[in-house]
């Protein structure tokens, strides 16, 4: 007499096949969330390519300042990002405009 999985045993089958086949190949693709990441788990040292990286999500294609338009400030010091943002002068030229320096 021949036995028949049915859709329980099929599923239960399935669900043990595809363990085994993650287990043998490592961490399946889009398996890892940031759910399931610790806090600052994921730091710039452990990105092959951080430039990279920050283009695939959309921040540019660059190690340095963001730029305004992906974001950022496109400064690397307060005193440029106010210029850029604000259009404000530098400490330098504020201080040349009021006399001060």
């Amino acid at each position: 007499m021949a036995k028949y999985l049915d859709q329980t045993g099929l599923t239960q089958l399935w669900l043990k096949i595809r363990a085994y086949i993650d287990a043998k190949a490592g961490v399946p693709d889009g398996s890892v969330t940031t759910a399931k990441l610790a806090d600052k788990a994921v730091t710039p040292a452990k990105v092959a390519d951080l430039s990279a990286m920050r283009g695939e999500m959309g921040l540019g294609n660059t190690r340095s300042a963001l730029p305004i338009a992906n974001g950022g400030t496109g400064a690397t010091t307060a005193d440029g990002a106010r210029r850029n943002l604000f259009n404000y002068p530098s400490n330098d030229e504020l201080l040349k405009y009021l006399g001060l320096k």
